[in-house]
């Protein structure tokens, strides 16, 4: 897409998607997908088929993960106030509003420069300074705009709409030769008209979009957008209890019978070289191989064996003997596994599918643990914090209620705070959250004199997929910057 074709797609998709809420955000290979419940709106910053698209949304949206899981989370939940194009030079500003627990709106702006290899995606605050970025500038470089906390600034060939003087600049070069006074007409009503736009064709059926029917309001298609997705994997065939029995018994006599030919083999070969060590007098190996004699049936050989340095003969000979009982164990032990298994084939056949009796479960001693959880009263409301992993864990998972209000420091280890509610209309004073707060750093593992501590309503915060006890993934929620009161630990 050149500018123009952006800005009438634009123009077309925010009469679909502004005044819905987000659910989440998919990140991957230079494309955002947004998810607006059954739709898509699709960025492609730094694809090659650069542009504004919409496609149909999956019945199960993908999880974000690595950086744009941030994004999610700021993002999840927030309502699209607008969606616009301010300057020329294809860059998207798509505006999100947010409402908090105290009923104050907060909003964020997503900003989508579709330049292609120079493209980025950068998410700023209601002070246009810049929070998340999927890249970042280097330092070094005099231009620099795509700093962390910098306020955001388009790049310097960026020009505004009021200062365009010729409406064929914002067509692709291969299309300026294509321009007719009267397609340039159609330009302008473009430029000038605040519908959505229909679609019009030159005489090979492939030009632009334009607004020229301001009533019609079509979606417009999308082109093939290479995306790497995983195909479902297909349902698994429901099989009988018998071809599973059966399966799983050949699977076993498979194993079973590798186990028993490891075992022979070292079991035999030891015996011999133990054997010839004992045949002659015991010293110390100097770990150069040894070619002893052999006394077998058919006369006298010889056998190559390798001691270990230092160490005396007919002790590695003791060592070889203890290999090869351990082995002929394991052989006893497989062959009455094997007779087992041919038993249970036999009652298959015979039309009886026998019940595999488990092994009774070994007892446990459980000893009751109390969970090491802090609290105090703080202007009437309860607030309680873990002192250890298990202990966050019960605290927010067991305990909590899904009004309470949780906190815990910005991406710093530590404990997870909770102030109890009545319920979700209750407000909670400036004054308990920030006291909350402060017992959020002054129980983490941060060594800051301050710190950001996010806080959110438990109903938001659920276990992470992959961690253990104690670890977290939460959306929807706001930062408050405190300054730790003293040096000591909070007393409970």
């Amino acid at each position: 897409m050149d500018t123009l074709h952006l800005l009438a797609a634009t123009r077309c998709l925010r009469e679909e998607f502004v005044g819905r809420r987000l659910q989440g955000v998919v990140v991957e290979q230079g494309v955002a997908r947004l998810h607006f419940g059954r739709h898509y709106l699709v960025l492609a910053y730094r694809h090659p088929s650069l542009g504004l698209f919409w496609e149909e949304a999956p019945k199960s949206v993908p999880k974000p993960t690595g950086p744009a899981a941030v994004l999610g989370q700021k993002l999840a939940g927030c309502r699209l106030e607008s969606l616009e194009m301010p300057v020329a030079d294809r860059i998207l500003r798509l505006v999100f509003v947010q409402e908090d627990w105290i009923r104050a709106e907060r909003s964020w702006t997503l900003m989508a420069e579709c330049f292609g290899g120079k493209g980025a995606l950068v998410l700023l605050d209601g002070e246009e300074r810049i929070h998340w970025a999927s890249r970042w500038d280097d330092l070094e470089v005099a231009d620099a705009r795509i700093l962390p906390h910098a306020h955001y600034r388009p790049p310097a060939k960026a020009r505004n709409w009021t200062t365009l003087s010729d409406v064929a600049e914002l067509l692709h070069p291969r299309r300026r030769a294509a321009l007719t006074p009267e397609l340039r007409l159609a330009v302008q009503t473009l430029l000038a008209s605040a519908g959505c736009p229909d679609f019009f064709a030159n005489a090979a059926g492939d030009f632009y979009p334009l607004a020229l029917v301001p009533e019609a309001r079509p979606m417009a298609a999308r082109p093939a957008l290479a995306w790497s997705t995983t195909p479902p994997a297909p349902p698994r065939e429901e099989r009988s209890a018998g071809s599973q029995l059966r399966q799983r018994l050949q699977r076993r006599r498979e194993a079973l019978q590798t186990d028993l030919q490891r075992w022979l083999a070292t079991a035999g070969e030891g015996q011999r070289q133990a054997e010839a060590l004992f045949a002659v007098p015991d010293r110390l190996a100097t770990g150069e191989p040894l070619t002893l004699p052999e006394y077998r049936a058919d006369g006298v050989g010889e056998i190559r064996v390798e001691v270990p340095a230092g160490k005396r003969l007919h002790a590695y000979a003791e060592e070889l003997m203890r290999r090869a009982q351990r082995s002929k164990r394991a052989q006893q032990r497989i062959a009455e596994e094997l007779r087992a298994v041919d038993a249970e084939e036999q009652a298959l056949l015979a039309g009886t599918i026998p019940v595999l009796a488990k092994p009774p479960a070994a007892k446990t001693s459980k000893v009751a643990h109390q969970p090491a959880i802090g609290q105090r009263e703080i202007e009437g409301f309860l607030v309680l914090w873990g002192k250890n992993a298990r202990a966050n864990e019960q605290l927010s998972f067991r305990m909590g209620k899904p009004q309470d209000i949780w906190l815990h420091v910005q991406d710093v280890q530590g404990s997870h705070v909770l102030i109890r509610r009545d319920s979700a209309q209750t407000p909670v004073p400036a004054a308990v959250l920030q006291a909350a707060a402060e017992i959020a750093l002054q129980e983490s593992q941060s060594q800051a004199l301050s710190a950001e501590v996010d806080w959110t309503e438990l109903r938001n915060v659920s276990r992470h997929p992959q961690g253990g006890p104690g670890r977290v993934v939460y959306r929807r929620f706001q930062t408050l910057r405190v300054r730790r009161p003293g040096s000591g630990r909070v007393q409970p």
